[in-house]
């Protein structure tokens, strides 16, 4: 039932769009006509995929998790493609977890806290380089966005060295319930030595976080790219890459599946408030057209389904459970 509502709410919020002559479907389809274009978009957005490959290794190994590099490779290709396809917001973890869980057989709490670093070190990335749009921006466009980047980055931080230190302190508090405390208390115990090891590691967070960085590069190139080719509005590439960094925030809010209609709208509203003369762009159709071919990118995980495909139909088979 929460799919289908999800669903709903994607299909109405691009129906909207199009209503308002935010996003135009013709010029979408005009631009499988550039075909290096495409290729170009499509090309930074697998090397990205590489670049998040090595930061969750990275990860794996701080907690002791061992894997070839091939597999965790494999692994997050898989999960990149079911993230994409399966129905719900974090599928595609789900799904890494599994799958990590059955080469390794290690705990269960370190692999979903290197997930959990993961993805919140792609945040502050993701962040950090909308921080530096933000500096290459002209002074009377910033406004509050210098302070909302920091802010942002600090809150993430301070709840991470809390969990550390109140790691020990909640394990105790859990031992006292009934049936699922000690397993809860386990859990809060894993989570907390985990950070401790990254912070006494502290260089393979930072690594983690300019790969981040990295990533996003790519990825915001990618988009910059297809706007370039749409040709719409007056948008320098900074301001572009500026609407994408804030789209892709909120395109993570899971209202819809894959934040579908949600990224298109916040990049529109991005593009239209950063614009210095006044335009009626349908600026919604770069981040569906970027969509687009984050989805072909995605397909890439087929072939390494194809060479794990009893494993993962188990995961999906547990997941969909």
């Amino acid at each position: 039932m929460r799919i289908l509502i999800r669903l709903v709410i994607a299909a109405a919020a691009l129906e909207a769009l199009v209503y308002f002559n935010l996003l135009d479907i013709k010029m979408l389809l005009d631009l499988a006509g550039h075909p290096q274009t495409l290729a170009l978009a499509l090309g930074l957005l697998l090397i990205s995929f590489g670049f998040g490959a090595v930061r969750w290794h990275l990860l794996l190994n701080g907690l002791g998790v061992r894997l070839p590099f091939s597999s965790t490779l494999n692994i997050l290709l898989i999960g990149q493609f079911f993230s994409t396809f399966l129905p719900g917001a974090y599928g595609g973890d789900l799904v890494r977890t599994h799958m990590v869980l059955q080469q390794e057989r290690t705990g269960l709490s370190r692999i979903l806290l290197s997930i959990l670093i993961d993805r919140l070190l792609g945040l502050v990335g993701l962040i950090s380089l909308g921080m530096l749009a933000v500096f290459l921006m002209p002074p009377e466009l910033r406004g509050n966005l210098v302070i909302l980047g920091p802010a942002l980055t600090l809150t993430i931080l301070v709840g991470l060295v809390v969990a550390s230190v109140l790691g020990e302190p909640m394990a105790r508090l859990f031992e006292r319930v009934p049936k699922i405390g000690l397993r809860l208390a386990s859990f809060s115990r894993e989570v907390s030595r985990g950070l401790r090891s990254y912070a006494a590691r502290w260089w393979i967070p930072v690594v983690c976080w300019l790969l981040s960085i990295a990533l996003f590069t790519l990825v915001v190139s990618a988009l910059v790219v297809v706007a370039n080719n749409l040709n719409l509005g007056s948008l320098s590439h900074v301001l572009y890459a500026l609407s994408g960094v804030i789209a892709l925030l909120a395109n993570a809010i899971p209202l819809t599946p894959g934040g579908i209609g949600i990224g298109e709208a916040a990049f529109s509203q991005a593009a239209h408030m950063l614009e210095i003369v006044r335009s009626d762009a349908p600026y919604a159709t770069i981040f569906l057209a970027y969509r687009a071919l984050t989805v072909a990118a995605s397909l890439s995980g087929v072939l390494a389904y194809l060479l794990h495909r009893a494993e993962v139909d188990e995961c999906c088979k547990a997941t969909l459970e």
